[in-house]
């Protein structure tokens, strides 16, 4: 992790930092800046360039878990094309919260290469500037972790959970060991992202495959359709379609 530095337009700049008071003085700066907090009236709060460091942070660690992209390295990012894709899915967590939404399941879906995980990368760092606690993982790990009955608390009690490679590279043969995915991810009343490189139609025709369950897969699928949450990266790294929903159904970007 980067070394903090306050930074001159912070809310802090106006307030001395108190290691730089000497030992006579220090009794009487009843304002000042310590260690990332900010001390006045009695009362500490912390300042807004230590939180956004202290956040970054705490997505570093996810990033280099995952092997994601870096909070220096996702500013630095430029997105080819067309980047609409990108600002619909950056739109989400305000209309999520703006129409205090509870069991929105976004599907984000294209060929490899299309920046779905880079994407996603952004909306993780996104979500946790702002305070969210957001649980990051893969399909294959989950599943396993299902499967063994280790603690996955951490992921089901976040705000957002994303999970990538959703029904790739699975390692668990009994396809009822998927139920309990399913089981997490229906019951689930907090928004949801499942990004993979497969769509419906493919995911549909998988009956082969140990994830395949015909009702878990149409309940799964219809509730990503109630807030038409269904997102195609296609293979020009630039357009976002929005699938057509069905009757009934909510238009969540005409919210």
């Amino acid at each position: 992790m980067i070394e903090y530095k306050r930074i001159p337009g912070c809310e802090c700049s106006s307030f001395v930092d108190l290691n730089t008071v000497d030992a006579e003085h220090r009794i009487d700066t009843t304002k000042y800046w310590l260690n990332g907090n900010i001390y006045e009236n009695g009362r500490a709060r912390e300042c807004t360039c230590h939180k956004k460091w202290r956040l970054a942070g705490r997505y570093d660690s996810l990033a280099k878990q995952y092997n994601l992209p870096t909070h220096d390295e996702l500013v630095e990012m430029k997105f080819l094309g067309d980047n609409s894709n990108f600002q619909k899915l950056k739109s989400l967590p305000k209309i999520v919260k703006e129409h205090r939404l509870t069991n929105v399941l976004g599907f984000i879906h294209g060929p490899a290469g299309c920046q779905k995980t880079t994407s996603i990368a952004k909306l993780l760092y996104g979500l946790v500037l702002d305070g969210y606690t957001v649980g990051y993982t893969t399909y294959s790990d989950l599943v396993d972790k299902l499967v063994a009955k280790e603690d996955i608390s951490e992921l089901t009690s976040a705000d957002w959970l994303i999970i990538d490679d959703t029904f790739e590279g699975g390692t668990i043969t009994v396809k009822t060991s998927y139920n309990l995915f399913y089981n997490l991810i229906l019951k689930r009343a907090k928004p949801t992202i499942l990004c993979t490189d497969l769509s419906e139609d493919e995911i549909r025709s998988s009956t082969n495959m140990p994830f395949y369950n015909q009702t878990m897969l149409n309940k799964l699928f219809t509730k990503i359709q109630k807030y038409k949450v269904d997102l195609l990266f296609d293979q020009d790294v630039g357009k976002l379609q929005l699938t057509n929903g069905t009757s009934g159904t909510i238009n969540i970007w005409s919210l």
